[in-house]
């Protein structure tokens, strides 16, 4: 070995093993400092780029679940709104079967029918005042709106509300009225007892109706209404005019009639009347005000349904996203996260490795004195 007072190969090694042990310790101090594996891409590149789309996705987890839960707030605002809305169509029902009753007087019917615009006046406050962060619910504005419930374009529900005012076509239907007013000997005669109704709307087949030979307009009544399975209510005012409802909620958009007893009764032409137009001040006007009544319900407890059902939906999405994100947070924990006890474990064996190269740096630090010992003799 050569023994040199120009260079010193053995500090030169010492220093060169000692700069290395010192940035093992300063990368392990940094990880234990930041908790991250990977505080820089030359850490792990790849997992680095792995990480940050794990990242990504995670976020916008977190937001669909945010959005989801907006949704589900529409929801339960809306129907609130309209549970209530169902408990006065309710007690209007209640009012208009009383009215229909004969023992009442015409002022009895009156008060009655005061009590039916009060909670008219009511339900139509409710579909303009239900409003979620401003946007109106229920008067008809409100229309169609996305939620994204995923991370990726195209993952949306829509949440579509309909106008729940009283005079909303929707919210009742078409009637028609036949001139004829029949006394207490009317009977349906052998030769006009064909009678059938046309539907105009979503593919409805007509109904034909034999009608009982010798049936009163009463009887006459209760036999359509057993025969057209709820599409039609039928029902006798206290004139003896034979009156024929169909809700908008049945998909209808109008109706008709043609046979025989059709014209033995000579119908007038259809009038659209909804719940702002119910009258139960006659006996009539009270028979009528049961199936426009019913229709919105029908209406009504449809639209809760279809709210019911999203609400299910989305109330499972956010269990689905919250499994998913819970996932792919313990994957990213699995690439970036520090494993404390093994970047202890380094930073302590550098610690030790630092202190045993510095002492072996001083050491051959001394080793030129060694030809000036041997100059000196």
């Amino acid at each position: 070995m050569t023994i040199s007072i120009r260079t010193n190969v053995a500090a030169l090694n010492a220093r060169h093993q000692l700069g290395k042990t010192t940035k093992n310790q300063e990368s392990a101090m940094t990880h234990l400092a930041s908790g991250s594996r990977l505080s820089s891409a030359k850490d792990d590149g790849a997992a680095l780029q792995l990480s940050n789309r794990l990242s990504s996705q995670s976020r916008g987890l977190d937001r669909a679940i945010h959005n989801a839960n907006n949704g589900i707030s529409v929801i339960q605002t809306a129907d609130g709104a309209m549970s209530e809305t169902n408990d006065l169509l309710q007690k209007m029902r209640t009012l208009a079967l009383q009215s229909a009753n004969g023992v009442n007087s015409d002022d009895d019917r009156a008060t009655l029918q005061h009590e039916v615009l009060s909670l008219n006046k009511e339900v139509n406050s409710i579909a303009e005042s239900t409003a979620f962060a401003g946007d109106k619910l229920l008067n008809g504005l409100y229309g169609t709106k996305s939620f994204q419930i995923g991370t990726d374009s195209g993952s949306a529900v829509h949440l579509t509300l309909h106008n729940m005012c009283s005079d909303d076509e929707m919210m009742g239907g078409t009637t028609l009225q036949a001139q004829t007013t029949v006394t207490d000997n009317w009977h349906v005669a052998q030769d006009a007892n064909a009678l059938t109704i046309h539907f105009s709307g979503q593919n409805t087949p007509a109904i034909n109706i034999a009608a009982k030979v010798g049936d009163n307009i009463e009887e006459l009544a209760t036999y359509i209404n057993g025969q057209t399975d709820d599409k039609v209510a039928a029902s006798v005012n206290e004139h003896g005019q034979l009156q024929l409802f169909t809700g908008k909620s049945q998909h209808v958009e109008s109706i008709s009639v043609s046979g025989s007893l059709a014209q033995a009764l000579d119908f007038q032409a259809q009038e659209n009347v909804t719940v702002d137009t119910l009258d139960i001040s006659t006996v009539g006007g009270a028979q009528q005000a049961i199936g426009v009544i019913d229709s919105a319900l029908k209406y009504v407890g449809d639209t809760r349904s279809s709210l019911g059902a999203l609400h299910n939906r989305l109330t499972h999405a956010i269990d689905n996203l919250n499994n998913v994100n819970q996932n792919i947070t313990v994957s990213n924990s699995r690439l970036k996260d520090t494993d404390f006890a093994k970047e202890a474990t380094s930073l302590t064996q550098s610690q030790i490795r630092s202190k045993a190269t510095s002492a072996i740096l001083a050491q051959a630090k001394q080793m030129p004195q060694t030809t000036l010992n041997l100059l000196s003799q």
